[in-house]
């Protein structure tokens, strides 16, 4: 993903965790995020996909070139995702 972000539900509202340790973004491992501990009984993670690079033009068959896709291509988002206590 572009970025993402880790939520707790309190109540009815949902609230980000309280001083993440950083949100990576690297491509093919897990990455990893402390926060300050939370009770809660659901955790919601909120991600922003990357998109296409608007500069890139369609092949003949309206297609992206494969070579264009990438850091700035389109992104499929979270696998899989761990939680520990």
């Amino acid at each position: 993903p572009e970025y993402w972000k880790l939520y707790y539900r309190e109540g009815n509202e949902w609230i980000e965790v309280s001083n993440p340790s950083g949100y990576g973004v690297e491509e093919d491992r897990y990455n990893h995020v402390t926060f300050d501990p939370v009770t809660t009984d659901q955790l919601k993670l909120v991600a922003r996909l990357q998109g296409p690079d608007p500069s890139w033009k369609p092949n003949s068959d309206n297609r992206m070139q494969a070579s264009n896709k990438g850091k700035n291509g389109y992104s499929a988002g979270v696998i899989e995702w761990k939680v520990n206590e």
